[in-house]
């Protein structure tokens, strides 16, 4: 299982790098366009196996389980990762006046699931997602906040101008712990610092 230490993860990506590279860079992540996916593709080599995602290793998976930046249980998350096909939309709260505007309850698709923006702070460096404050809803990633049964959960989807982004290095992975969690930093974030690149196209559209 990797650790917390930046031992554990390749030079100069573990967490104290990125928390770095966070206040150095402020600056240019609040003026941050968002990040075409044609220009970070996943590599062609990621997929391991002949079958990649054909058998669902990831529903073997239990939170707690430790598993690796090389595993199959990482590299293939995203056969667990189901995704509207477009974008959820704003609903806002029902009252506003001029000094209190309406604001966003939460983002639902077409089926009722509703959605929240991922961290305006980590979602420009870990997605691609616009700077802060800039971001719109056609272009943002977002993590499910209720699905429709009890058993929807992890689910994180990246969209670029209307499209979801299933195929770059900037797309949304499954999630096998809640964060914030110890759970979610070693199976989740400290994986995602040793690999992140994941095989693409294995998304569920709905």
């Amino acid at each position: 299982m990797a650790g917390n230490s930046d031992a554990a993860n390749p030079a100069g990506s573990g967490p104290k790098t990125v928390v770095g590279e966070m206040v150095a860079n402020v600056g240019d992540l609040f003026n941050q366009e968002p990040r075409n996916p044609v220009g970070n593709p996943v590599p062609d080599y990621n997929c391991p196996v002949a079958n990649c995602g054909e058998e669902k290793v990831c529903e073997q998976v239990k939170v707690g389980d430790p598993i690796t930046g090389d595993s199959r249980a990482h590299i293939e998350r995203n056969a667990c990762n189901k995704c509207p096909s477009s974008p959820p939309v704003p609903r806002y709260s029902m009252r506003g006046d001029r000094n209190h505007p309406r604001r966003i309850l939460y983002f639902e698709d077409h089926t009722g699931r509703r959605w929240q923006p991922d961290s305006s702070l980590t979602a420009p460096i870990f997605h691609g997602d616009a700077g802060f404050g800039h971001r719109t809803h056609d272009s943002m990633t977002f993590r499910l906040d209720f699905g429709l049964s009890q058993d929807e959960r992890g689910w994180q989807c990246r969209y670029y101008k209307g499209q979801l982004d299933d195929v770059s290095t900037d797309m949304g992975t499954y999630d096998y712990a809640d964060a914030p969690s110890s759970n979610h930093t070693e199976m989740d974030v400290n994986t995602h610092l040793q690999n992140p690149h994941y095989a693409p196209n294995l998304t569920e559209r709905y």
